[in-house]
């Protein structure tokens, strides 16, 4: 059973934005809170691997949080929350 329906539902005021690297944003002011939450979406995994490279998600993941030559493993979770990230449970 549903609560409401579509129509009674409050339109979603958003900003899309494409930068010239191809990276999307979406802004989504909310005015409640002085926060900012970010999330960021990687189109990287089996649904989005080409047929002869599967596999690509799990490697970037390694490359990530386990780290490589020039980028020591645990690196970006320190840099989220040197920048006031919190660590999801």
């Amino acid at each position: 059973m549903f609560f409401g329906s579509p129509l009674a539902a409050p339109l979603v005021n958003y900003q899309s934005h494409t930068l010239s690297n191809g990276l999307k944003v979406i802004i989504l002011p909310s005015g409640v809170f002085p926060i900012v939450t970010i999330g960021m979406l990687v189109h990287v995994g089996t649904a989005d691997d080409p047929v002869s490279e599967v596999g690509l998600s799990h490697f970037l993941e390694h490359m990530m949080f386990k780290g490589t030559k020039k980028t020591p493993g645990g690196l970006f979770k320190r840099k989220i929350l040197q920048n006031g990230g919190k660590p999801t449970p």
